[in-house]
C-alpha cells in the first residue's frame, strides 16, 4: 500500500474514532465531579495504532465536541480538552517506542499511567475552571474527589484494556491491508 493510501486510511480511522468518542461520551454517567464513561477507548486505539499525533488529535477533537455538546463554548473549554489529548499523546508515544507492538501488560501499564495523568490534569483544570468562572475554587471539594476519580479512572482503564486486544488486531489488519 502506498504512503498516501496509508495516510488516508489513518485519517479516516481517526475521524471514525472521534465520532465514536463523541457517541461514547454521550452515554456517560455524570455525577458532580465524577464521570463514568468508556470514551477514552477511541483515544487509546488511536494512540496504540496510529501514534502520538493521531492519539493527541482524537483526544483533543473528540473532547472539544463533547464540551460543545454538554457545555457549549466557554472561556475554559480549551482547558478541558487538554487531558484527553495528553492521554492520546502518552499512549501513542509509548506505542511508537515499542514499535506499535503492545502486549496486554504494556497496554495496561501505559493506559493506567495515562489515566492517572488525565485524572491529575482534570483535577487541576477543575480548580482553574472554578477560579476563572467563579473567582474562587473549593480546593477541599476538588481535592476530596481526586482519590475516587483516580480509582474510577484506573478501573475504567482496566475494563478498556481487557477489551482492547480483541479490537486492536482487526482494526490494525484493516489499516495494513
Amino acid at each position: 500500500m502506498s504512503a498516501k493510501q496509508n495516510h488516508t486510511r489513518s485519517l479516516v480511522l481517526a475521524a471514525m474514532l472521534i465520532a465514536l468518542y463523541v457517541a461514547l461520551s454521550t452515554l456517560s454517567i455524570r455525577t458532580g465531579n465524577i464521570r463514568i464513561t468508556l470514551d477514552s477507548l477511541p483515544i487509546v486505539v488511536a494512540g496504540a495504532l496510529l501514534g502520538p499525533l493521531y492519539g493527541l488529535a482524537v483526544g483533543l477533537i473528540g473532547n472539544f465536541f463533547e464540551q460543545l455538546i454538554f457545555f457549549g463554548l466557554m472561556p475554559t473549554t480549551v482547558l478541558w480538552i487538554v487531558a484527553d489529548g495528553v492521554r492520546g499523546l502518552i499512549i501513542g508515544w509509548y506505542a511508537r517506542k515499542k514499535g506499535y507492538h503492545l502486549d496486554w501488560e504494556n497496554l495496561t501499564y501505559i493506559s493506567v499511567l495515562a489515566a492517572l495523568a488525565v485524572t491529575f490534569i482534570n483535577t487541576v483544570m477543575l480548580h482553574l475552571d472554578n477560579l476563572i468562572l467563579h473567582g474562587v475554587s473549593p480546593v477541599a471539594i476538588v481535592t476530596a474527589s481526586l482519590i475516587w476519580r483516580m480509582l474510577l479512572g484506573v478501573g475504567t482503564t482496566l475494563v478498556i484494556t481487557a477489551v482492547l486486544p480483541r479490537l486492536l488486531g482487526p482494526v490494525e489488519k484493516l489499516l495494513r491491508d
